[in-house]
């Protein structure tokens, strides 16, 4: 198991706040294969790890990260099934794979096109938009944000005050001084 992912694991398991009981079991080894079955798309290794931790937010779940819920295995699958559905009425692209959910038109995804330069970056996409912002230039950069948050702040400040907006912001800031 990779570095961040066990962190994440043992602050949340340590702490037992109310993030420990807005998220499920992690996914077992057969719900994984399946779900890779359904896609033609390369994931990075990370993304699984996370999973086999932690497989999203229960039913009716807080959110966790600002205003989103962590989808799990099977709701990624039900949704990526209706925006690929919708494709041409928006700006999606098939390659997108949404991982946390605000609502009916607001996912954070993974991008796993074979472009390079844009594979594995963590997009925020909105159907009501044409551009969809760049969050993290990787899976495991927001995995990074995810720990830092969980493990500084209590979770209710985190969705209260969008805490995760300040770390993106100073990691920014870092990149362009």
């Amino acid at each position: 198991m990779d570095k961040i992912v066990k962190n994440i694991r043992d602050v949340i398991s340590k702490k037992q706040d109310v993030l420990y009981e807005q998220l499920n079991f992690g996914a077992c080894d057969a719900s994984v294969e399946a779900f890779k079955t359904k896609f033609s798309l390369q994931f990075p290794d990370l993304f699984f790890e996370f999973y086999q931790a932690f497989n999203g937010s229960v039913q009716n779940a807080r959110p966790v990260w600002g205003k989103m819920t962590i989808l799990s295995l099977s709701e990624i699958v039900s949704e990526k099934k209706v925006l690929d559905s919708k494709q041409k009425k928006t700006h999606w692209n098939h390659n997108w794979v949404p991982f946390l959910k605000e609502n009916e038109d607001t996912f954070v995804c993974i991008n796993l096109t074979t472009d390079l330069e844009a594979y594995g970056k963590i997009i925020q996409f909105n159907s009501q938009y044409r551009h969809q912002p760049v969050l993290f230039n990787s899976f495991k950069l927001w995995l990074e944000a995810f720990y830092f948050l969980i493990s500084t702040f209590e979770h209710d400040i985190v969705i209260e005050n969008n805490l995760y907006r300040s770390y993106f912001n100073s990691k920014i800031e870092k990149l362009i001084n």
